[in-house]
């Protein structure tokens, strides 16, 4: 069910038994809220939040009932459903349709270049129809992004998505614009996931390339950019980071423990799949750690 702003007001306001003047006393003419409901006047953003708290409505909750932002819902629903269910033809369809439709674009805008991206990312691993990132992709992200000043939502993502892909130079250039977040405590969860994920991930890459060093700095940085956040996932992620990193670097068996302590976490609540992914994870890793220059190829 998605609804316009009307429509969507009227639901909430006749689920919770409310009358329009409930909803915006401090309007002088009673008419006002009436014409607002009936998508006869336009809400400016101030009355909207003066009606949702009346209301007691949280604004992402009202939000999610709306069709405000319909499109990019729909492609992150169809882009998860065909993640979870990569041979499935349907949905794998929905997302080919609108990847080839923004293929031929020239000019994306920044929520259309993150998708584009998005999908090569992850899918062109599986499908062949999906290209590869090439280099004229990273050059246009690492272009957009170095030319900001503030970082939005889809910003995020890109960095997200790129950062495994760029070189030095450039990863870590983008790393310093886009963080510590600005205005950090105003910022909607779905941005802040997609800022807290960028971190984890320049992480990664430096352990992919036994720089520990590195990864021990953006370590610190992560911890602060999650302090005092209510981000279970976050915290519970470079806290298992933390651990690979120093269990690395020293041997000492309370790291391995920790992570052992991570492995079974995950079983516990049924995501058997992240756990067995760590398992091989931390084994390559050891593995890099002890042969530099030997892939970690033969490792079972």
């Amino acid at each position: 069910m998605k609804l316009n702003i009307g429509d969507t007001l009227r639901f909430f306001r006749t689920s919770l038994n409310l009358m329009q003047k409930e909803m915006m006393p401090s309007s002088k003419n009673p008419s006002t809220y009436s014409r607002i409901e009936s998508d006869s006047r336009t809400i400016k953003i101030d009355e909207l939040v003066e009606i949702l708290d009346n209301a007691d409505i949280n604004i992402y909750e009202f939000i999610s009932y709306s069709n405000l932002d319909k499109l990019q819902k729909d492609f992150r629903a169809d882009y998860y459903a065909a993640s979870a269910d990569i041979e499935n033809p349907v949905k794998k369809n929905k997302i080919l349709d609108y990847y080839n439709k923004l293929s031929a674009r020239k000019m994306k805008n920044v929520l259309e270049l993150s998708n584009y991206i998005s999908i090569k990312v992850y899918f062109h691993q599986f499908w062949p129809e999906i290209e590869t990132i090439t280099e004229e992709d990273k050059q246009q992200v690492f272009a957009l992004l170095s030319n900001k000043t503030y970082f939005l939502q889809y910003d995020y993502t890109l960095l997200s998505n790129m950062i495994y892909l760029l070189p030095p130079v450039q990863r870590e250039a983008l790393i310093e614009k886009a963080y510590p977040i600005k205005d950090q405590d105003k910022r909607d969860p779905i941005t802040l996931k997609y800022a807290y994920t960028a971190i984890p991930n320049l992480i990664t890459i430096y352990l992919h390339e036994n720089n520990l060093k590195a990864a021990l700095k953006y370590i610190k940085i992560a911890d602060n950019l999650i302090k005092n956040q209510d981000n279970m996932k976050a915290q519970l992620e470079v806290n298992y980071l933390k651990n690979l990193i120093l269990f690395l670097e020293t041997g000492d068996i309370d790291y391995a423990n920790k992570l052992n302590n991570y492995i079974n976490t995950l079983k516990e609540i049924g995501n058997i799949g992240q756990a067995e992914r760590t398992i091989q994870e931390i084994k390559d890793f050891t593995y890099k750690k002890r042969h530099p220059d030997t892939p970690p190829t033969h490792i079972k």
